[in-house]
């Protein structure tokens, strides 16, 4: 009897020897490699908060669990199905996630979103050590992490910028024979995003972002010829400046962007934003003045009776005319449109107005070079058709300058923008548009009356302004 019952309890030892190491041996087996777990948030052109889970062992999909936990709140245990589901595909979207559990994704938005991904022990064959203390905590048994990613999702609706960059002014004129461009008005802090497009002759030529940056730290003014190769091949014809704003870090919706070949440049210009424009006529520097010798009287003059009179010696001051712009040349009411305006008096108040029956727009005060910039709304219940926008000085109520505006009904599309300079308005009625460009002035002698004898030819003088 006592040998019988030794024998069973070396049995058992002996079974039990074997069970052991066999358990040990499963525990090393089971446990799948960790997949790649990728969290994207939201961007303007890529609106979708994502996560992205790829190396999953195909024959542990369904012991794989998903958890999701933002911020300091209880974790969301994503149902089993649709983690199957969801794994089968790779990429879902933060808030397909949330939804499957009831949960609306914005209550979440910028809050930190932790993603886990854990094995589920369902046949128990893995060392005990392995499971997560935290889920086990929370009576999720026998769960084994196996990755986990932390991103901040956004709201897919708001990632889009909608303020349009700081539109400048742009400004041609003629300095010393040659055309100089200035260019006012731009954001310092996105300096390097400007570009500059000049086409003269139907062929643009884009600046190099490199040059464009120098100019615009140097004060935003250059010379328009040493931009153009061979430049003495289009005097006499006009060149078009436009500043476009490159949406280098995708911040603003595609629509903001001009069509790629309308820039007309050899290479495509994608993402491109046109903030301002102006033209001018490049002019031959070459032509400058001429002069003709009088002729030599034959006999001596005789002395007038009378002292003739000086000529003034007091300088001629040219006439600076303002000029206005518009960054669009048609719109629909209650649109917005930029007006900015040049050679006025410096800090001076000017009244804005839309003209023929008079509706007031603005009142700006110029710097101290002469110059403004304004958005205005054009007012609701604008009749559709061509009107003006006029600038008036408040202190006399002088019309000063006009430039056409065309008003369109609600459901037409706006022109493009383009920007014509004008001319001063005269008294009494509104001013008509003009090319600028400064007036040539004729200076002329007072001729000497001659008594007798002969006559003094004076010499006529041409000069160019």
């Amino acid at each position: 009897m006592k040998r019988a019952f030794i024998s069973r309890i070396s049995a058992l030892a002996l079974l039990a020897a074997v069970i052991v190491p066999l358990n040990g041996s499963f525990a090393q087996a089971a446990v799948p490699a960790a997949p790649q777990v990728e969290l994207v948030s939201a961007t303007c052109h890529a609106p979708e908060n994502l996560v992205k889970i790829a190396g999953v062992d195909a024959a542990s999909v369904n012991n794989m669990r998903v958890v999701i936990t933002v911020g300091e709140n209880d974790p969301i245990f994503i149902p089993k199905a649709y983690t199957a589901l969801a794994l089968a595909e790779g990429t879902k979207t933060f808030e397909d996630y949330l939804a499957t559990f009831g949960k609306q994704a914005s209550q979440y938005y910028g809050q930190n979103l932790k993603v886990a991904l854990y094995y589920f022990d369902k046949n128990r064959t893995e060392d005990p050590s392995l499971y997560d203390p935290d889920m086990q905590a929370r009576n999720k048994v026998r769960f084994i992490k196996l990755a986990e990613q932390t991103v901040t999702p956004v709201d897919p609706t708001s990632v889009c910028e909608t303020i349009k960059p700081a539109t400048p002014t742009v400004v041609a004129e003629v300095v010393d024979d040659f055309t100089q461009i200035t260019v006012s008005g731009w954001d310092n802090n996105w300096t390097a995003n400007y570009r500059f497009v000049v086409t003269v002759d139907g062929v643009s030529k884009a600046v190099p972002a490199a040059v464009t940056a120098e100019i615009l730290e140097a004060g935003g003014q250059f010379i328009l010829e040493e931009l153009l190769p061979n430049a003495a091949d289009y005097y006499g014809k006009e060149a078009t400046v436009d500043v476009y704003f490159f949406d280098k870090e995708k911040r603003y919706a595609q629509d903001a962007y001009v069509d790629p070949a309308s820039v007309g440049t050899a290479q495509p210009k994608v993402r491109f934003i046109r903030l301002a424009s102006t033209t001018v006529t490049l002019t031959d520097p070459t032509q400058g003045e001429t002069e003709t010798e009088p002729a030599v009287p034959e006999t001596e003059p005789a002395v007038p009776e009378t002292e003739p009179v000086a000529p003034s010696t007091e300088p001629v001051t040219p006439e600076i005319k303002p000029i206005l712009a518009l960054d669009k040349e048609a719109t629909i009411a209650t649109d917005k449109v930029v007006i900015s305006g040049s050679g006025f008096g410096a800090e001076e108040t000017l009244r804005l107005e839309l003209h023929s029956t008079p509706v007031f727009l603005a009142e700006v005060v110029t710097t101290t070079t002469g110059t403004f910039s304004v958005e205005v709304a054009i007012p609701a219940g604008t009749t559709p058709g061509k009107h003006d926008v006029v600038v008036v000085r408040k202190a006399t109520g002088e019309s000063l300058v006009a430039l056409s505006l065309e008003v369109l009904a609600s459901s037409a599309v706006p022109a493009p923008a383009q920007t014509v300079p004008s001319t001063p308005a005269k008294s009494g009625a509104v001013p008509q548009l003009a090319k600028t460009g400064a007036d040539n002035l004729s200076l002329f002698l007072v001729g000497l009356g001659l008594v007798g004898l002969g006559g003094m030819v004076l010499r006529p003088r041409t000069r160019r302004s």
